[in-house]
């Protein structure tokens, strides 16, 4: 069917002024990379030379990594055409900070979850070459704050998106229960501080029409209380329905950094399908260089990086399209 638009909906549209006027596209010559996940990558001297850059100074990197787009597009959210990407040359090739496809949002309660953008599995980059000046990437840290934090909160996934529950729509959902009802998941808590709770956030979906169903966890071979979102209610028969879902939070104490998990579903009626939907750990981590690169973001106004020196560098990607 098709439907009119009258003046009063054109209105809702944004003004012609808002899009690019021509592409950065149309000139030049291009080259795309793919990221698989969010983070820093260094594309080097030898790699640009085989994509036929011979002069790395000149190299430009554009994009915005495949983070979701909003459902409603506004002149405030929307990036038109191909940004410019905040990048550094170093002695062994280019630097820049990449989003892709799962990146790190704040939950209601205050935990961190994962985002992920069902609709792509790599981060697109493209680059050329040109004589603009690059953008470089925001820096921040000053030596001797006063009564700064040494830790910080950090999250870990497991994710699988291995079949769709209702063969439409966007979610994805990973390991089968249906025939190994209890499941074992580790996790590596690297450079967790000793005496700090842990938080998961286990998402799951069921479709047993004849009776409810349920989840019981186990943390290091210890039951954690079981409470009303452990529970699936029945799902509707109709053909439309294609099962239920339920996010369970828990916080515990965990010894050591090691977090074995065990997931096990039960129901006592006909099960035409159970599935884990994700798992994300959140626990306390020390800032501390020696645990490897570190990924972390803190609502302290100061923080301690133990382990740094005068090279160690600490780039703010809080926005990634944000110059200095």
């Amino acid at each position: 069917m098709l439907t009119a638009f009258t003046v009063n909906q054109a209105q809702a549209f944004e003004p012609e002024s808002t899009y690019s006027r021509r592409s950065v596209l149309a000139d030049g010559r291009w080259m795309k990379v793919e990221v698989p996940e969010s983070g820093i990558y260094m594309i080097s001297n030898a790699d640009l030379r085989e994509m036929g850059f011979a002069d790395p100074k000149r190299v430009r990197i554009h994009g915005y990594g495949a983070g979701r787009i909003s459902l409603h597009l506004s002149a405030g959210n929307y990036i038109d055409d191909l940004p410019l990407t905040p990048s550094e040359l170093t002695p062994r090739g280019i630097v820049f900070y990449a989003r892709g496809p799962v990146n790190e949002e704040f939950a209601p309660q205050g935990h961190i979850r994962r985002e992920s953008n069902p609709y792509a599995t790599a981060g697109t980059y493209f680059l050329t070459e040109s004589d603009g000046k690059p953008l470089p990437i925001p820096t921040t840290g000053t030596p001797g704050a006063e009564n700064p934090a040494t830790d910080f909160g950090c999250m870990i996934c497991h994710e699988l998106d291995l079949s769709s529950p209702g063969e439409t729509g966007h979610l994805l959902v990973g390991e089968d229960f249906r025939y190994r009802p209890r499941q074992s998941f580790r996790f590596n808590l690297t450079g967790r501080v000793p005496d700090t709770d842990v938080l998961t956030e286990v998402a799951f979906t069921a479709h047993c029409p004849t009776a409810g169903s349920s989840i019981a966890l186990t943390a290091n071979g210890t039951a954690l209380p079981a409470g009303s979102s452990d529970v699936l209610p029945v799902s509707s028969s109709e053909n439309y329905n294609h099962g239920s879902r339920t996010v369970t939070l828990k916080t515990f104490r965990a010894d050591g950094d090691r977090l074995d998990l065990d997931i096990e579903f039960k129901s006592s009626g006909t099960v035409l399908a159970a599935n884990l939907d994700y798992i994300c750990v959140n626990y306390t981590r020390r800032l501390d260089t020696a645990d490897g690169p570190l990924w972390f973001s803190s609502a302290e106004r100061t923080l301690k990086l133990t382990g740094a020196e005068k090279s160690t560098r600490i780039w703010d990607v809080t926005d990634p399209l944000r110059a200095e």
